[in-house]
C-alpha cells in the first residue's frame, strides 16, 4: 500500500517537473487566471498591429492599424480605467495611395475628416490627436473580472497580463482583428 502511494507521488512530481521545465525551455510564459482585482494595481500597456487585407471591391487597401491598450487601476478605486488608442495614419495613407481613392481627388486630411464625423457620433470615442482615435472602455472594478467578453491571465512574476477575447475584436472595416493582447506592467 505504501509502495503504491510512493509510486503515485513520484510519478506526479516527475510529471510536474517535466511540465514546468518544458514551459521554461520552450520560452513560453506560465500563465494563471487573475483571481483578484488587486493583481491589476498599476498601469499596464499592450500593443497590436491589426492587419487589413486588400479588398478592391470595398475600396480597402492592404494596410494595418496600430492599436494600443492601456489599463490603470489604483488599489481601492471603484473604477478600472481602460483606453484603446488606434493609430489611423498608415491606414489613411494607404487608402489615399490606392488608385480608386486617389482618383477621386481625396487628400489624407479629407478622408480623416470623414472618419472624424463618424467617430464624433459614436459613444465612448474621442479624437486623441491627428489620425488618432481613443475609445474609453472604463469599467467598474468589481465587474472587470466577471467580464463575459474576455478572460484575464497573469504571468508568474506579475509583470504581464494577457487578455484573451472570446470573440475577435474587429473594427468592422474588413480587418483581421485580434483575439489576444498582452499588457506589460509599466510601474512594476
Amino acid at each position: 500500500m505504501k509502495r503504491n502511494t510512493f509510486i503515485r507521488a513520484f510519478v506526479m512530481v516527475t510529471f510536474l517537473v517535466f511540465v514546468v521545465s518544458t514551459a521554461k525551455i520552450s520560452g513560453e510564459e506560465l500563465w494563471q487566471d487573475v483571481s483578484s482585482i488587486n493583481q491589476f494595481v498599476g498601469k499596464w500597456e499592450g500593443y497590436r498591429n491589426v492587419r487589413i487585407p486588400k479588398n478592391e471591391e470595398n475600396f480597402m487597401p492592404e494596410s494595418s492599424i496600430e492599436v494600443s491598450l492601456a489599463i490603470e487601476y489604483i488599489r481601492g478605486s471603484k473604477d478600472v480605467f481602460v483606453n484603446m488608442k488606434m493609430d489611423m495614419d498608415k491606414f489613411l495613407s494607404d487608402c489615399i495611395k490606392m488608385n480608386s481613392t486617389s482618383g477621386g481627388g481625396l487628400l489624407k486630411d479629407d478622408l480623416w475628416d470623414i472618419f472624424l464625423k463618424i467617430f464624433e457620433n459614436m459613444e465612448g470615442f474621442s479624437i486623441g490627436g491627428k489620425y488618432f482615435v481613443n475609445y474609453d472602455l472604463t469599467s467598474k472594478a468589481e465587474e472587470l473580472l466577471s467580464d463575459n467578453d474576455a478572460i484575464f491571465q497573469i504571468n508568474k512574476n506579475g509583470s504581464k497580463i494577457k487578455m484573451v477575447f472570446y470573440e475577435t475584436v474587429s473594427f468592422g472595416i474588413g480587418d483581421e482583428g485580434f483575439n489576444e493582447i498582452i499588457l506589460t506592467k509599466k510601474n512594476f
